[in-house]
């Protein structure tokens, strides 16, 4: 019964699937992508995304709103990563959970400052610094039926590019299936479903980055190893770079070279661009180290010539009481990377261990004192 209940929900993923939507690539043609930014070090180490584990932590569930729950009460968490160039982004959050309504609910902010320009006219002249900045205020609701889990983002968004305002609305819609027993976690999302309320240019709205992604991690049973497999962009099926000039790419995982010209290549390499692979290694209960390939982004970013590491990331985390904390570094380009640093807090463990004792009333009788003797 078990075994079938799991076939039936990826069957159901699959079905939900659509084969084809006319939806334009990620990357350069839509607004908001600040949104898509990994919210902690584990998710940077992960590939830029993790939506295939349920377990205690926060950051997760800004992905992935069906991977909230119970675990997470009165947790709070706090991302900082210098990314590219001067550019700086994080994410806080805090969880809280209701057993009598049986739902989780978060609430979180995403940043990013993209520093300090220089303001110049038509001829050159000095019109002053400006800057520039994003947020997504994010609020999401989570329950549990059996197996299966099912929840929402809501995220308001506002982008301030010098003079040029906008504000809009996103919206994440998520499903999962988690098998403890087998281990087993499966998901199908709706990541970035909205619109602008005010676009940059009056009359001119712009699309934002929707995609539909599913994914599914298994543990080993006897190994303290968990693989995460998640497919993203499908929305679209092509999502190679058109690049006429291009003769051939060193696209592969294992530096061979792809001709362009041939159907073969161009099938497998676009097929690898949609997943993102990755895994989790659990020393004991204190420490885990996770690391991912992630071939989009090796394909698009790395040079032709010494791609190095482009495409990896790599992660390690440590739990010490109340306290857990993370580092993550993703390759994007041979010569550029991004560090990200995560503090969670357990607030509601915090809290118990530092209250004191509860003052216990005495209700033992006095006892009455001996009068001295005249």
């Amino acid at each position: 019964m078990k075994s079938t209940n799991q076939l039936f929900f990826i069957a159901l993923l699959l079905l939900m699937l659509p084969t084809y939507l006319g939806a334009q690539v990620i990357g350069g043609n839509s607004v908001y992508d600040f949104i898509n930014l990994p919210s902690s070090a584990r998710v940077t180490g992960a590939g830029g995304n993790l939506i295939t584990v349920r377990d205690a932590d926060l950051s997760l569930a800004y992905h992935n709103p069906a991977l909230l729950n119970y675990k997470m009460h009165n947790r709070a968490v706090l991302s900082i990563a210098p990314y590219i160039a001067d550019i700086k982004h994080g994410y806080m959050g805090y969880a809280r959970h209701y057993d009598s309504i049986g739902t989780t609910f978060h609430a979180g902010l995403q940043f990013v400052s993209y520093g300090t320009f220089l303001g110049r006219d038509e001829t050159g002249a000095n019109t002053g610094d400006f800057g520039a900045g994003e947020f997504a205020l994010t609020l999401g609701a989570a329950r549990q039926w059996d197996r299966y889990s099912y929840g929402a983002n809501m995220k308001l968004i506002y982008s301030g590019l010098e003079d040029y305002t906008s504000v809009g609305a996103a919206f994440d819609f998520a499903a999962a299936y988690d098998d403890t027993a087998k281990r087993f976690t499966a998901t199908l999302l709706l990541k970035n479903v909205g619109f602008q309320f005010t676009p940059y240019y009056s009359g001119s709205r712009e699309p934002l980055p929707f995609d539909i992604q599913v994914g599914f991690s298994k543990r080993l049973k006897y190994v303290p190893f968990r693989i995460s497999v998640i497919a993203h962009n499908l929305t679209r099926w092509n999502i190679l770079y058109d690049d006429p000039n291009l003769v051939s790419t060193d696209n592969s995982l294992f530096g061979d070279t792809v001709q362009e010209d041939k159907k073969a290549g161009q099938f497998f390499d676009n097929f690898a661009r949609h997943l993102i692979i990755g895994g989790e290694l659990y020393l004991g209960k204190a420490l885990w180290i996770n690391f991912a390939y992630n071939h989009q982004r090796r394909a698009e970013l790395a040079p032709t010539v010494r791609a190095g590491l482009s495409g990896f990331s790599f992660g390690l985390g440590i739990n010490i009481k109340q306290f857990s904390f993370s580092l993550g570094r993703a390759r994007y380009h041979a010569k550029q990377a991004s560090t990200h640093v995560t503090l969670g807090v357990n607030i509601h463990q915090l809290y118990k261990k530092n209250r004191p004792p509860k003052k216990v009333k005495d209700t033992t009788p006095p006892v009455s004192q001996p009068t001295p003797e005249n």
